[in-house]
């Protein structure tokens, strides 16, 4: 009876591998993300007139919400299903990052 109750978690090795695979793009996709916000913050800075005290807050607020967030998608993902949210979460990056694209940017002052 036990095996018949464990039975749908049994994967080939063409799913595990894809698993697999899966996961490492998504922790590569973080790292990048994680690595190229910090050497990028002067720019920003730059950018907008800011101290280094603004930025270190922005940076400080960015890293706090991540930081809170991950328990909290891990509890839902515990109760709603860990697959349903990771995919809930693909499809939203592109809602939320795609109105970044139609931010007009002042013209650089030095061209």
């Amino acid at each position: 009876m036990n095996d018949a109750k464990n039975a749908h978690f049994k994967l080939n090795g063409t799913s595990s591998v894809v698993i697999i695979l899966s996961r490492i793009a998504i922790m590569v996709m973080f790292t990048f993300t994680e690595s190229m916000l910090i050497p990028a913050l002067p720019t920003p800075q730059a950018e907008f007139n800011s101290t280094a005290t603004w930025t270190a807050w922005i940076l400080s607020i960015y890293l706090v919400v991540g930081t809170v967030s991950t328990p909290i998608f891990g509890k839902l993902g515990d109760s709603h299903g860990k697959k349903k949210l990771l995919f809930a979460a693909w499809r939203c990056t592109p809602l939320v990052s795609s109105p970044m694209g139609r931010v007009e940017y002042p013209e650089p002052s030095g061209l």
